[in-house]
């Protein structure tokens, strides 16, 4: 049986196959397809030859969700909220990423106000229904985000992170009126306080799902591999497909976090608890301190200044400067 590990980076797309039976390592490396990135990772399998039925193991890192965040290459999110709250994205927390800059601008939300919409509910502090949320008010909302074209919806109601109830409401209309169009409820993604926080990260998440949940679909369906494919987790860990596509902000640091997790390999074998990681791949240069033999460990990803997205991943910081780049004097 073989073990394999396949990493997507911005510009190569890396193979290593482990056989269990003779403990050689091969790899393949291949160009990545940025429009289609499956396209390298299912010419590198085919490359290599690999078996469906002799793998038993199928570990899959990837920057894919950093690279459509980044590029803001995702999908078109609407965004449905409690009434009062439409402007939570562009309030955010009050902070600014240069405090006495006159020119700083702050970034575009990911769900512009224009495809915000209100709906009639309240649930408090103590996770009570205070307010019964109002079906037309649901059907309303769904049918003026319908025709604006949206392909993903990010329902974040006020306290729901104490109680689900209305969001899931929500939810069912949309199922009922445009069952294509993905869903992300807060009350599933981050059910944490803070209201800006839990609404960054939902609308993230939105704006990602349609991207990867269609790379998932593709990646079973043509490697039909018996145990399925598991995801490398940001924080470490891993993840399988189901997960994978429809949480894809926990693949926000996936790629970086193998190489971190490489490093503290060699570090465990070598009696060195202490180590500063660097993994330079074709586009980025990713450091990681390591100590006493643990990853430094954040629970927020800023993805652009003042916007966050919750999610546990291993602390990397990213530089442009990988062996790919292009310097000038």
């Amino acid at each position: 049986m073989q073990r394999v590990g396949v990493d997507i980076g911005g510009t190569f797309t890396d193979l290593v196959v482990y056989d269990e039976a003779t403990k050689q390592v091969s790899k393949v490396k291949t160009l990545t397809n940025r429009r289609e990135p499956e396209e390298g990772f299912l010419r590198a399998c085919h490359d290599k030859g690999l078996e469906k039925d002799n793998v038993s193991h199928f570990l899959h890192a990837t920057t894919l969700v950093t690279n459509l965040i980044i590029q803001r290459a995702g999908a078109d999110v609407g965004l449905i909220t409690t009434r009062g709250f439409r402007h939570v994205l562009e309030v955010g927390d009050g902070r600014r990423a240069d405090t006495y800059s006159l020119q700083w601008e702050r970034p575009r939300p990911f769900a512009p106000t224009h495809l915000v919409v209100e709906v009639d509910e309240r649930i408090d502090h103590l996770g009570n229904v205070v307010k019964p949320i109002d079906r037309a008010s649901i059907v309303e909302a769904v049918h003026r985000l319908l025709a604006k074209g949206v392909q993903s919806i990010a329902v974040c109601l006020f306290n729901s992170y104490l109680n689900g109830e209305h969001e899931r409401a929500v939810e069912r209309v949309i199922r009922e009126l445009a069952a294509e169009v993905y869903v992300s409820l807060s009350s599933e993604v981050d059910p944490r306080i803070r209201e800006f926080q839990r609404t960054s990260t939902t609308v993230i998440n939105a704006y990602a799902v349609p991207r990867v949940y269609g790379y998932v679909e593709r990646l079973d369906r043509a490697l039909d591999v018996p145990r399925g494919i598991n995801y490398m987790h940001s924080g470490g860990g891993i993840i399988p497909s189901a997960i994978a596509k429809r949480f894809p902000i926990m693949l926000v640091e996936s790629g970086p976090a193998a190489g971190v997790l490489a490093g503290k390999f060699l570090g465990d074998k070598l009696g060195i608890p202490n180590i500063i990681t660097g993994d330079m791949g074709g586009t980025s240069y990713d450091v990681c301190v390591i100590r006493n033999g643990v990853p430094e460990i954040k629970d927020t990803v800023e993805v652009e200044p003042t916007i966050p997205l919750r999610t546990d991943s291993i602390d990397v910081i990213s530089i442009g400067a990988g062996g790919g780049s292009i310097a000038w004097v």
